[in-house]
């Protein structure tokens, strides 16, 4: 079965309020990893295709919730 998340375009704010509460439970972990807590790693497919302007943005948003490594 699909995912609908698969399956669609989110918004800048869309992603982001999807993102917060991952990110909140990383930084909260600092019993663990310490006063800055730890962050998730996502791997980034870019499909953006030649618009590289659009690409830019979404890494720069996503940047602010995960560490990412660019899928080889």
């Amino acid at each position: 079965m699909a995912n609908a998340v698969e399956d669609s375009e989110l918004t800048p704010a869309g992603f982001s309020s999807m993102a917060l509460p991952l990110y909140r439970l990383g930084a909260g972990r600092t019993e663990t990893w310490g006063p800055r807590g730890c962050r998730y790693y996502v791997e980034v497919i870019d499909g953006t295709g030649t618009d590289k302007d659009v690409y830019k943005n979404r890494m720069q948003l996503l940047e602010s919730y995960f560490f990412y490594r660019r899928a080889d």
